[in-house]
């Protein structure tokens, strides 16, 4: 019998509450509650290819060292990296060295949830901007997730400040962000792996990936994959949880903003908080 697939979340909105600030880094002296990302801040906010890595560097202050590590910078994301979206785009970025990997817990790379821009009025998709403060409201989606013992991605809230040298009139600025760790990592750590899938979303035949089809993800993990989000306030997603389309009309976009995992040792252990 197929191992059946376990499936995780990644985009949340319309949270708000207090938070304490959790570190996957390896070492307690390397929790990155502050630090500067020093890279061609005016080119990559133009540009936006995320096929295109950039030379930065990760300066640490005086806790972790003052030290300066070099890094490759990337963005990334697919309607938030439309300009009039998120005027200032997410980011991922990878550790240049294998001496350095430490600080991301033994991960050579990590995601940044950026800001997103500074004006004060939502993008056209509802995205809240205004300085980070739909940051701190998708940090603390995640925080929920961790309090029910739902199995996510771990994440860390931070400040970072964006320095570019290379560009006198790019003005230093220092805005709220969360780390947020990659699908391969959070695999890893789960003893799992990420199932790679192909679709064509207008394709009424059915729902196919490459190796499982929807019917072979587990209902358990699918339930509680809708009821999350619906606690959340979160509709920007999609799964569609059966190979039998009975109307193709209402099949819209197929898979969004969900991540397939497959493993035999996973098992979800909710437990709602005690009050």
């Amino acid at each position: 019998m197929c191992c059946k697939s376990l499936l995780y979340l990644l985009s949340f909105v319309l949270v708000t509450s207090t938070y304490s600030v959790k570190s996957f880094a390896a070492e307690k002296s390397m929790v990155l509650e502050n630090f500067t990302l020093e890279g061609p801040w005016a080119t990559i906010i133009i540009d936006r290819n995320k096929e295109t890595e950039y030379d930065g560097f990760l300066r640490l202050g005086e806790p972790q060292g003052r030290r300066a590590i070099p890094i490759k910078i990337s963005v990334r994301g697919t309607t938030s990296i439309d300009p009039t979206e998120c005027s200032f785009p997410k980011l991922k970025i990878k550790i240049a060295s294998k001496n350095d990997e430490g600080i991301f817990n033994g991960s050579d790379s990590i995601k940044i949830a950026t800001h997103c821009g500074d004006e004060k009025s939502p993008s056209e998709a509802g995205r809240i901007r205004n300085g980070g403060a739909g940051t701190s409201a998708e940090y603390m989606a995640y925080q929920i997730l961790s309090t029910l013992n739902i199995p996510a991605q771990q994440t860390q809230f931070t400040k970072i400040a964006y320095v570019d040298p290379s560009n006198s009139n790019f003005q230093p600025l220092t805005r709220p962000a969360f780390l947020l760790e990659t699908e391969k990592a959070m695999a890893k750590r789960l003893g799992a792996e990420v199932v790679k899938y192909t679709q064509d979303p207008l394709d009424h035949k059915g729902l196919h990936f490459d190796n499982i089809t929807a019917n072979n993800v587990s209902a358990k993990s699918a339930a509680l994959l809708h009821l999350t989000e619906i606690l959340l306030g979160n509709n920007d997603f999609s799964l569609p949880l059966s190979n039998i389309i009975l109307d193709p009309d209402q099949m819209m976009s197929g898979i969004k903003n969900v991540v397939i995992l497959k493993s035999t040792a996973i098992r979800f252990n909710f437990k709602p908080p005690v009050s």
